[in-house]
């Protein structure tokens, strides 16, 4: 099945969003995943299922502040 994986169109045998996340390398410690614009939380992963034209969004969290 084909998704979109961070605005790239990837192909994928992943069965849920937990299989498909570690098809990403160097997936960073600490990320959010969304599914077609909905936060999945991280206990759900491994029981949200990926579909075929899904949009998947990873995002890593960065620190920062003013100088």
């Amino acid at each position: 099945m084909k998704v979109q994986l961070n605005g790239k169109e990837v192909t994928t045998s992943a069965a849920s969003l937990r299989d498909l996340l570690k098809e990403i390398p160097d997936l960073p410690e600490y990320y959010a995943v969304a599914r077609n614009d909905e936060i999945v939380p991280r206990d759900k992963l491994a029981d949200t299922p990926v579909a075929d034209g899904d949009v998947i969004e990873v995002f890593s969290f960065m620190a920062g502040g003013s100088c």
